[in-house]
């Protein structure tokens, strides 16, 4: 298990095998192993040009290790929206729970991470799935201060920009009405 993390961090090895490393201590690994791999959470586009490094590190502390505010502020657009690879697994995974780990107390630092999102087509941006998650979340707390204002906000930006304010096939997938 520690050669794995010696693999996985050392930054002159090569890039597939870190990442396979990264992978089977995702997979495998210890709780205390899997907290190492934070390292890779902020590694470059040199040192991790598929984002594969930070997705499958995501992967191992998802939700135990890291929390929600944590994992928003290391999420970006994908460094190349046509590989489908750990970090792309990762956000698709993460849309999926993120609802069951929000609290009222995190939902408002949430929604800020939604209104900082750049306007990107949905077709090559996983992250709108992660953003519509966390607006469905909001919807059913709007009676909170903190999070109705908030949700009007991203509502009326996304107005102006003729989107939807959460995609059609989110709520179809949740279940609810469109």
């Amino acid at each position: 298990e520690r050669d794995l993390l010696s693999l996985a961090l050392d930054s002159t090895d090569i890039y597939h095998l870190r990442s396979r490393a990264v992978f089977a201590l995702a997979q495998f690994g210890s709780p205390n192993v899997r907290r190492e791999l934070k390292h890779l959470l902020v590694a470059d586009s040199k040192e991790d040009p598929s984002d594969e490094l930070k997705g499958w590190a995501l992967m191992a502390m998802w939700p135990e290790q890291i929390s929600i505010a944590e994992v928003l502020e290391v999420l970006t657009p994908r460094s190349d929206e046509h590989f489908m690879g750990g970090y792309a697994i990762f956000v698709t995974q993460l849309a999926r729970t993120i609802g069951a780990q929000l609290t009222p107390t995190t939902l408002p630092s949430a929604l800020d991470w939604v209104m900082k999102q750049p306007h990107l087509p949905r077709l090559f941006d996983r992250l709108h799935s992660v953003s519509d998650a966390i607006l469905t979340y909001a919807w059913a707390h709007l009676h909170l201060p903190d999070v109705s204002s908030r949700f009007a906000e991203i509502a009326f930006h996304k107005a102006k920009q003729h989107e939807p304010v959460i995609a059609a096939d989110t709520l179809v997938n949740k279940g609810q009405p469109v």
